[in-house]
């Protein structure tokens, strides 16, 4: 949209369909009621009736105390990386594989597969009891398979795929941005949470949101470009383990614009390191449409 190229500078999140529409049919312009009451100004306790200067004779009221400064982004990651075992850790990583069960918002249930081998492969496996849907990418591109077809992905599609499915999406996270900058604090569930704002080379946005006391990362809001706009997508982090000496989450949570499925929930029960990849689970089957334009 114009506006995003009008206000880039500014440093706004990307404005689309899904801003105002929400998943529906009409704008959503009205906020949602009921809205929180504002509390009295400080110095006029005396409601409006009330005196508004100082009582004669009165001590002077200590000033505020300033606001600390913002947390540097950077150091926000690195105790994001420390908190998950160390750089050195992870850099060890060469492959993972998870498996685990999947639920949904529109009731669907069922098991979850997933490999990945650095630096560029990647697949996910999905079996519910009425169809089973792969996506893969690897060195050559990327495919989907669901039950009426399987076609190869491209476009911005591909480009989508190839950055929310490799190895190290969550744990190398500087190498991803051309810039950072702090986003401020936001409350999820019981827990405070310090948002930075990356801005990657082709100028796409994301939010990270990290836990302000043990610095692990919460969640994950991607805007991603599809033919319809700018689309939010929010990932949330929870139940994390250690798994030879790097701390995983086993809960992750995806939700989306869907308004028919909002929300996909994968439970892993299972994450190993370092071991062999089957490398046909990443090859595409015969009979591949064209790619998408």
């Amino acid at each position: 949209l114009d506006i995003n190229k009008t206000t880039a500078r500014l440093n706004l999140d990307p404005v689309a369909c899904y801003t105002c529409h929400r998943g529906r049919n009409s704008p959503q312009s009205i906020p949602t009621l009921p809205l929180p009451v504002p509390s009295p100004p400080p110095g006029n306790q005396g409601g409006a009736g009330g005196p508004r200067g100082a009582t004669p004779g009165a001590q002077a009221q200590a000033s505020p105390s300033p606001r600390p400064s913002p947390p540097a982004p950077d150091t926000l990651i690195s105790k994001y990386i420390d908190a998950i075992g160390g750089q050195a850790a992870i850099d060890k990583i060469k492959s993972r594989t998870a498996t685990g069960t999947v639920n949904a918002a529109n009731g669907m249930t069922g098991t979850y597969e997933a490999g990945q081998v650095a630096p560029d492969k990647a697949y996910e496996i999905f079996v519910t009891p009425r169809f089973t849907i792969k996506h893969a990418v690897n060195t050559d591109g990327g495919w989907e398979q669901n039950p009426q077809a399987v076609r190869e992905i491209g476009g911005q599609e591909l480009v989508n795929a190839r950055a929310s499915m490799q190895l190290f999406r969550n744990l190398k996270l500087k190498e991803q941005y051309a810039s950072l900058r702090f986003g401020g604090r936001e409350k999820i569930g019981d827990r405070d949470a310090l948002i930075v704002v990356g801005t990657t080379a082709d100028k796409k946005r994301e939010r990270l949101y990290f836990d302000a006391e043990n610095g692990l990362l919460l969640r994950r809001i991607t805007y991603m470009e599809t033919i319809v706009g700018v689309i939010p997508e929010q990932t949330d982090f929870e139940d994390y383990r250690d798994v030879d000496g790097v701390k995983f989450p086993f809960t992750i949570r995806v939700s989306s614009v869907d308004a028919g499925n909002p929300y996909i929930v994968r439970k892993l029960t299972e994450i190993k390191l370092n071991v062999p990849v089957d490398d046909s689970k990443f090859k595409m089957p015969a009979a591949a449409a064209s790619p998408n334009p």
